[in-house]
């Protein structure tokens, strides 16, 4: 099959370097949206060029051409609300001027966030969104506006996919998920303290991820689902995350960490999970990494950063 033609936000995150990489290697031609043009030609070299969020909004812009518009560029939850409330606003104008342009087909990176925590996982595309957070409700927001989009321009195909959580090492790896923290601590010889040990984590490894994406881009938009469910079928005891953690750090010579189990607060167990059979099915993808090469991708990331 020839290769797309994708315009791409979010290019230079974390798994956005890893899903260009993967285009690239696939013969599809990438262009770069970003808000600093010479930070993403320095992390992605020449393979893609870039413009700015201005120069992608214009008239006779990228947008022209009928490429396929790849919307993973946001703010993460850490980042806080204002950075939030901007990543929302741009979007708002980004998906407004695709309409506009008449671009054949937009994908959004959203999230497992949009369905909060009302309804016990595993979530189904089918599930009833409640999102709880700032983040989870700017996502949900997205989604509605990629609806409105796809009203003003019927021949627009769209697809939201709601990404669970991802790890493994990769640049761009920002270390607030507790499995990157039980890495580190088990490298460094630190002690794991656990409150509760009852919570429980669907992890994607940043490998399928950037695969399954990329395998998305690929399908002919007509094939589409408006909404797709993108996360690890099984999810996994916090206490087994810092096990392995110490198990495998050790098959590195990194010994010395502990773990302690400590009662949990008053606000409940946070358990995660999604139903991505529609996908798999769909797509006729699954994921191939275990739980232990994901660990291990992540030593062998921080291994060099900790001599």
């Amino acid at each position: 099959m020839k290769g797309r033609r994708v315009l791409m936000t979010g290019a230079t995150g974390y798994i956005g370097r890893e899903l260009v990489r993967r285009l690239l290697g696939e013969g599809d031609e990438v262009g770069v949206v970003t808000g600093d043009r010479a930070r993403a030609r320095e992390i992605l070299g020449d393979g893609a060029p870039c413009w700015s969020r201005e120069e992608a909004l214009a008239k006779g812009g990228p947008m022209e051409g009928e490429p396929l518009l790849l919307h993973a560029g946001f703010a993460r939850p850490y980042a806080g609300e204002a950075q939030i409330a901007r990543s929302l606003e741009f979007t708002g104008r980004l998906f407004a001027r695709a309409a506009e342009a008449r671009i054949p087909a937009v994908l959004l990176v959203s999230s497992r966030s949009v369905y909060g925590r009302a309804t016990p996982p595993p979530w189904r595309e089918e599930t009833p969104t409640a999102p709880d957070n700032p983040y989870g409700g700017a996502k949900f927001a997205s989604e509605v506006l990629l609806g409105v989009a796809r009203r003003f321009s019927p021949l627009t195909r769209t697809c939201s996919v709601r990404l669970g959580t991802v790890s493994g090492g990769g640049e761009g790896l920002v270390d607030v998920f507790v499995l990157s923290r039980f890495v580190l601590a088990a490298l460094r010889g630190e002690p794991i303290r656990i409150l509760g040990g009852s919570q429980e984590f669907d992890i994607l490894d940043l490998r399928d991820a950037a695969d399954a994406l990329a395998r998305l881009v690929r399908e002919p938009a007509g094939n589409w689902r408006p909404v797709y469910n993108l996360g690890s079928p099984v999810s996994h005891n916090i206490r087994l995350l810092a096990e392995r953690s110490v198990a495998l750090a050790a098959e590195y010579g990194r010994r010395g960490s502990t773990i302690t189990i400590e009662p949990a607060g008053p606000d409940g167990t946070p358990r995660y999970g999604m139903d991505c059979a529609r996908f798999c099915g769909d797509l006729g993808w699954c994921p191939l990494r275990s739980l232990d090469d994901t660990i291990r991708s992540l030593i062998e990331h921080y291994l060099p950063r900790l001599k």
